[in-house]
């Protein structure tokens, strides 16, 4: 007998026991009858509580003690009569645990897998048979795996805490299994990760935050870029006007900022400086893409050449910002001439330099000089100068193709 049939059979024994007492004191019995009844019920009580009475052993021939177990089932042999090992009795409604050992399980992240381990608990069904399994607690725990696998399937590797409360829970409850032999339930649950996998989830989810914020910096420049370049810089106007509205009380100091601002704008559109701001930009810097703007007042003829104007227009410079010489300016108004042929070019670039040394300029006509000339050597003179002249040929100028020219300095 089982401890928890020993239970039982107290239990109603003293209540019997109580019942009977009661009612010879109610009746008037006298109290020695009633006080062997009591063994009497005693009695009644354990037989009852072996069903089966006695089992017979049919190689000794005693009658065995049940002893908790059920009758063994015998059969006929060639050498007699056989008796199979007794099978255990689990009655129903009394629980049954078993430790469940760590074990892995997958997780909705492919190569991250959940440790699980917990108690595995079971009670039998009331209408099994006491031979549907013999091991019930296999039964039991394959139960508890089944459902545990199927709910961590889902389940973010990196949320393993919370993953483990939510498991805990759906495990508590008593179902039956699928083959209806018990209800099997859980409790003590644990769920980890591996150390290796913690730290690569920790390292995931560094760099994940780290990619949301340089994500976000990005966007952020990107509508700044925009605005900058599609409304801010989109004219020198918006971009002063940009100015103004940041500081409305700088005035002073907006129209200080219309030279820059006007730079930046140009250099965002890849544009020149338009020419309305163009005085207000330094030289070098007022040209994009080697293009040089004229002063807004200056003019492309030759016939303001040596105006002595004291508001003249700063020097124009080179297209790569080199300052113009005087040999720069002889050269251009040779080609706005059309002095294009070498005999003529050089009788005119002879005079100039004849007219530069006579100025008193040497230096000016020594750089012409040098510029036109390049391989001509400084002591030799630039012209070859032969006999005199007839005064026929000088009356009618100067001869082409020859090196002589007409000085109209000399008398």
């Amino acid at each position: 007998m089982s401890t928890d049939t020993k239970i039982v059979v107290g239990v109603v024994v003293t209540g019997l026991s109580a019942c009977l007492a009661a009612v010879a004191a109610h009746v008037g019995w006298s109290f020695w009858p009633a006080l062997l009844g009591i063994p009497l019920v005693f009695a009644a009580v354990a037989v009852g509580s072996h069903p089966g009475g006695r089992s017979y052993d049919a190689k000794s021939g005693d009658d065995a003690s049940y002893n908790g177990f059920a009758p063994s089932a015998s059969s006929w042999t060639d050498g007699g009569l056989t008796v199979s090992p007794p099978l255990s009795v689990m009655l129903p409604g009394v629980e049954h645990e078993c430790p469940q050992p760590r074990m892995r399980l997958r997780s909705a992240a492919d190569g991250y897998d959940f440790r699980f381990a917990a108690t595995v608990r079971w009670r039998e069904s009331a209408n099994m048979s006491p031979v549907a399994h013999s091991d019930l607690a296999a039964v039991a725990r394959s139960a508890i795996i089944r459902r545990a696998a199927d709910l961590l399937a889902s389940r973010d590797p990196g949320e393993v805490a919370l993953v483990e409360a939510e498991l805990a829970g759906a495990l508590g409850a008593r179902l039956s299994d699928a083959t209806g032999l018990l209800e099997a339930w859980a409790g003590d649950v644990s769920l980890t990760l591996s150390d290796a996998d913690s730290e690569r989830m920790r390292r995931l989810t560094e760099i994940r935050k780290d990619e949301q914020v340089w994500e976000s910096e990005r966007e952020y420049e990107k509508h700044r870029r925009a605005y900058l370049g599609g409304d801010v810089l989109k004219s020198a106007g918006s971009a002063v006007v940009w100015a103004l509205a940041r500081k409305e009380d700088s005035i002073e100091r907006a129209v200080d900022l219309i030279g820059p601002l006007a730079l930046l704008s140009a250099a965002a559109n890849d544009t020149d400086v338009a020419p309305v701001f163009r005085h207000l930009v330094a030289p070098e810097f007022a040209a994009q893409n080697g293009h040089v703007p004229s002063p807004p007042d200056a003019s492309n003829d030759y016939d303001n050449y040596g105006d002595d104007d004291d508001h003249a227009d700063p020097e124009p410079a080179r297209a790569n910002g080199v300052p113009r010489t005087t040999p720069d300016y002889i050269a251009e108004m040779a080609d706005h001439l059309g002095f294009t042929s070498s005999d003529h070019r050089n009788l005119f670039v002879g005079n100039i330099v004849n007219v530069l040394k006579s100025m008193e300029r040497p230096d000016d006509a020594e750089s012409v000089r040098r510029a036109f000339y390049p391989q001509q050597d400084l002591d030799e003179p630039l012209f070859d100068v032969g006999e005199p002249a007839p005064a026929a040929s000088v009356a009618d100028g100067p001869v082409a193709g020859s090196n002589e020219f007409y000085d109209p300095y000399e008398p």
